[in-house]
């Protein structure tokens, strides 16, 4: 575990990004005081490093995201592969499957991938496009939220994908 301040007098602390390449760091906050050490306090997980420029594309050229990518597979329920070919001639596209589960946890629900992007500098984009080939077996919704620098989340649309 990295000490990132202390002691920190008050009740908040700003944090300076740090730059470079992008990836995600967990934060912990443990409060002190003549009564002895709190519990661990987790934060919510933050994409630090340089935000990627506009305009960003993402490619699967090697068969591997080429960009920083948090996944979130549903506990295993989902399987992630990359597989040719690709409608968009870079030879991969991104193929999601869901598997069959008798579980209490998947009973009843649907099957969701959950894919965020790094962070992506929009400050001088004037209308923006997302633009994306889905791969799979089903005619999935796909749902594309923005998150602000605040964390606000914001859902900006939803789509049927064709099979």
């Amino acid at each position: 575990m990295l000490l990132i301040k202390s002691p920190i007098t008050g009740t908040s602390f700003t944090y300076t990004c740090p730059s470079g390449e992008q990836k995600v760091e967990s934060y912990i906050v443990v409060a002190v005081n003549t009564a002895g050490e709190s519990d661990l306090s987790g934060a919510q997980d933050l994409i630090i490093g340089t935000p990627y420029a506009m305009p960003f594309t993402e490619s699967f050229k090697s068969g591997a995201f080429t960009y920083y990518w948090e996944t979130d597979l549903q506990s295993g329920l989902m399987k992630t592969t990359f597989e040719a070919p690709a409608s968009d001639g870079d030879g991969y596209a991104l193929k999601v499957k869901g598997y069959a589960s008798s579980s209490s946890y998947a009973v009843g629900k649907p099957y969701y991938a959950k894919f965020t992007s790094g962070k992506i500098d929009l400050t001088d984009a004037v209308a923006p496009q997302l633009t994306f080939d889905v791969k799979g077996d089903a005619s999935p919704t796909i749902t594309v939220y923005a998150i602000t620098n605040d964390n606000t989340k914001t859902k900006i649309g939803q789509f049927n994908a064709q099979k």
